[in-house]
């Protein structure tokens, strides 16, 4: 199909949407990332992250990922061209210990799930050395060209089971705690469905500096959206988790988007990361 040199293709095998079964019956959508905790120079848990609001109060989740197929001939593992469905229970989920809307489900149980069907699951996942440490938040300028990965409304390629790629700009300084919080705010529309999505600073060819423009690629991930502001019809604004929940009936409009979104800065996976390796006793 194509190949998968590039870090902008690579993002299309990086996420996979989450279908959360509530209790009433009723189903939700999401987006979650396949990441890399770094545990030490050999060992890694390999999980998928998202927001604590997309699987809050599921009792099931639902995933639908890429077969992997072994090349023969060289062993190694590649896309398959077909896709499969993985059910886990809810409650696997293990979330970010403070005020902050992320948590995060080692991959494991979703592999052995696959292998009951006689199958493996394609995935690349983004890692630890893609979060910028502060120097490098520090040099970037306030307005950077973003992209964001995952299933607005719950769209997607479904012949392809590939998610759709927005582009925006930042909307406030990535080093910059947004109104004293660990978040940042991007120029991208943010609909149902979105919440989960890595946002990352994704140039390719050439890219700017405080010391002038630089020749090359660079991919860093500045964080996971989470919410957005919107306008109410008496004129104030407020701040609201992007819904998850699939509308099956009309709606009175209430609010309006403004067609900005708030991400968790990617620092905080960090911060998770401790509560997961404890967790789950990893020593």
């Amino acid at each position: 199909m194509f190949g998968l040199e590039a870090p902008a293709s690579q993002l299309l095998y990086a996420t996979v949407m989450i279908v959360a079964t509530l209790a009433n019956g009723e189903t939700s959508t999401g987006t979650a990332f396949f990441y890399q905790f770094k545990i030490d120079a050999q060992r890694s848990v390999p999980t998928l992250v998202t927001n604590k609001h997309v699987i809050s109060g599921a009792s099931s989740v639902k995933f639908l990922v890429h077969e992997a197929i072994i090349d023969k001939e060289t062993g190694k593992q590649g896309p398959g061209t077909t896709s499969f469905e993985v059910s886990v229970p809810g409650g696997l989920f293990i979330e970010h210990p403070g005020d902050v809307d992320l948590c995060a489900m080692p991959f494991e149980p979703l592999r052995r799930q696959a292998s009951m069907q006689g199958k493996e699951v394609f995935f690349i996942s983004l890692t630890e050395e893609l979060i910028p440490d502060d120097d490098k938040l520090r040099e970037m300028s306030v307005l950077e060209d973003v992209v964001m990965v995952g299933y607005p409304i719950g769209l997607s390629d479904l012949a392809n089971n590939f998610p759709i790629i927005r582009k925006g700009i930042t909307a406030s300084h990535p080093h910059v705690d947004f109104n004293g919080k660990p978040w940042a705010v991007v120029d991208i529309a943010s609909f149902p469905g979105s919440s989960g999505s890595p946002v990352l600073l994704l140039n390719q060819g050439a890219y700017g500096t405080k010391g002038g423009f630089v020749i090359g690629s660079r991919t860093l991930l500045l964080g996971i959206l989470f919410a957005g502001p919107v306008l109410k019809t008496d004129g104030t604004w407020e701040i609201k988790e992007i819904p998850t929940a699939k509308v099956r009936v009309p709606v009175v409009v209430t609010s309006i988007p403004v067609h900005l979104g708030y991400y968790v800065k990617a620092k905080e996976l960090n911060v998770l990361k401790e509560h997961l390796v404890k967790t789950l006793k990893i020593e």
